[in-house]
Order: structure tokens, then C-alpha cells, then sequence
């Protein structure tokens, strides 16, 4: 079967992280202990991760911006980033992205599921990462 184009829209995925470094030298995120949960001693406590963006764009040319919100289990938002301009940064030869890392930190005040949620300029969730809170025994 031959490989066929085809016309997409932005693709973005979420990986929450307890440390991401950047290699300036070689271009590359390294992710140490991505995370599907985290414990705490009491609530309310605050949690510190690192959030790893990675961008799949349908055209070279594309730029757009787009910000990082975190939801709590009752659906308040307890995070909220500045924008992040979304624009290619890969060689003509690759298939157009962008990566990047955030680093947040967020007060959590009961158990459940924290909802990382990447929102468009028109605020549609584009992508979304559940991360549980619980107490530690």
C-alpha cells in the first residue's frame, strides 16, 4: 500500500512528569518518572510537576497559541499558563512540531483526578492528561 498524505490538524499529547530536562547541546527532553499519581501527607498541599507538550503541526508555516490548564476533581481551575505560541522548530526534512516543557506547581485541596487540559485559542481541549491526588497511608 502506498503512504498517502493527508490534511491534518494539530496533534498534541501531554505526558506529566516528576522531573523533564533539557539538552541544549542535542535538542532532546529526557523524562524521569512520568506519573499517573501522586500522594500527599495532608490536603490542602501543593505538588510540583513537569509537564511535557508535544506538538504535531499540519504545516511548517503554522503558528497558533495555546495555554496549559489544570481542572481539580469539583472542575475549578487550579492552574492556568501564560501562552504558549506554538510554531515549528524542526528541520524542513521532518515532520513539522514543536516540544516543550512547563514546569507547575498547583494547590490541591482534595482526592481525585486533576485534569491537564492543553486549550486552543478558542479554548476547545485539544489534549488532556489525568493525574490522581490522593493521600498517602
Amino acid at each position: 500500500m502506498k503512504y498517502k498524505e493527508i490534511k491534518m490538524n494539530t496533534i498534541a499529547n501531554i505526558l506529566v512528569a516528576e522531573k523533564i530536562i533539557y539538552d541544549h547541546k542535542t535538542k532532546r527532553h529526557s523524562l524521569n518518572s512520568v506519573v499517573n499519581s501522586i500522594q500527599v501527607n495532608m490536603f490542602p498541599s501543593a505538588i510540583i510537576t513537569d509537564v511535557h507538550l508535544k506538538f504535531f503541526l499540519p504545516s511548517p508555516e503554522f503558528n497558533s497559541l495555546y495555554k496549559l490548564v489544570i481542572y481539580a476533581p469539583d472542575h475549578v481551575v487550579v492552574f492556568s499558563s501564560l501562552i504558549i505560541e506554538v510554531k515549528n522548530f524542526r528541520l524542513n526534512c521532518m515532520m513539522p512540531g514543536m516540544d516543550a516543557a512547563v514546569n507547575v506547581k498547583f494547590a490541591v485541596t482534595e482526592e481525585g483526578t486533576y485534569r491537564y487540559c492543553l486549550l486552543d485559542e478558542n479554548n476547545n481541549i485539544i489534549s488532556e492528561y489525568p493525574l490522581y491526588v490522593s493521600l498517602s497511608e
